[in-house]
């Protein structure tokens, strides 16, 4: 699983980073290809000799020069786009050895965590999910770095999970804002975090409390958002069954979000490198591959994209 999870955090740079970047269809360069460059609009130059995987990342490198600018940011701001491509940032120098990789990677933790381990722009009070996914670095930076501001933010994310809230079953609501509400993209942005700070720093019956809650948070959403008919899983799914979009009869929301199905499948093959060897859950009995799918999966009218993960 280990191996499938590097392929795919390699992957993740160039299908689920700011952009949805369109790697998927290129072609390799020949293995004895002379080194050679490629000029950029801005004038900078990626080798061309290089691998898809570090040539999409230094241009991301290029056009962002601070990883806190991904995903065309203003300003330092905590949000998950940055830790996407910085999973794959991780998996690359883990490959290559690059410190130009690892550097990226520790200044976005430099400058979006304060020394008292106060972290920009992040506000606990709003319980949004999505803003676990980038705790992920974080979890990186203390292990290779064991500075104790990285230590006090992660607590604080930690803390997040407490108090989000939930379904009357105990599924997270994506956020404070979307009361009742449970997406597909939930699971990506907020297990491999807790599943992972659960590893390093819980154990005993609170970690085995952990697991459980974690392995709860898959049953349920395969259990409320599963299309028998076609296997597939909705969008969303609204537990009071109030808002607009939800079906008044299921609380389901209209459609199949390709790229949602992708954080799903993410989702999974994270929290499998952390998740106990011992835990059996039929969920996770599941193969992958990449391929093109549309958008909304069953609207052949809209563009393909690379970001769905079957």
């Amino acid at each position: 699983m280990s191996f499938i999870n590097q392929k795919l955090k390699i992957y993740a740079v160039a299908v689920l980073g700011s952009g949805m970047f369109l790697a998927c269809a290129q072609t390799k360069t020949a293995a004895a290809a002379k080194a050679t460059t490629q000029t950029s609009k801005s004038g900078k130059v990626v080798p061309t000799n290089l691998k898809w995987s570090e040539r999409m990342m230094l241009s991301e490198m290029q056009r962002f020069p601070e990883a806190w600018m991904l995903d065309f940011s203003k300003s330092p701001k905590w949000t998950y786009p940055s830790a996407i491509v910085l999973d794959g940032a991780e998996q690359l120098y883990i490959k290559t050895g690059k410190k130009e990789y690892y550097d990226y990677i520790s200044g976005f933790g430099e400058k979006l965590i304060k020394e008292d381990g106060t972290i920009l722009t992040y506000d606990l009070d709003k319980y949004n999910i999505d803003m676990l996914n980038s705790g992920n670095v974080l979890l990186y930076l203390y292990e290779k770095e064991k500075k104790e501001k990285y230590l006090k933010a992660l607590q604080t994310l930690r803390l997040q999970i407490d108090g989000q809230p939930r379904t009357n079953e105990g599924s997270f609501w994506h956020k404070k804002i979307y009361p009742y509400q449970v997406w597909l993209d939930g699971l990506y942005m907020g297990m491999p975090f807790y599943t992972h700070y659960t590893k390093d720093f819980i154990k005993g019956a609170d970690a085995t409390k952990a697991y459980d809650d974690i392995v709860m948070q898959f049953d349920s959403v395969q259990k409320n958002l599963l299309d028998k008919k076609t296997g597939l899983l909705y969008h969303a799914w609204d537990e009071s069954k109030k808002e607009a979009w939800a079906n008044k009869e299921t609380g389901l929301s209209p459609n199949f979000w390709g790229r949602a199905m992708g954080w799903y499948g993410m989702a999974m093959v994270d929290v499998l490198d952390y998740l106990p060897k011992d835990i059996k859950n039929p969920v996770f009995g599941i193969r992958f591959w990449i391929s093109h799918w549309q958008t909304v999966i069953t609207k052949k009218q809209l563009h393909l994209q690379c970001s769905s993960i079957q």
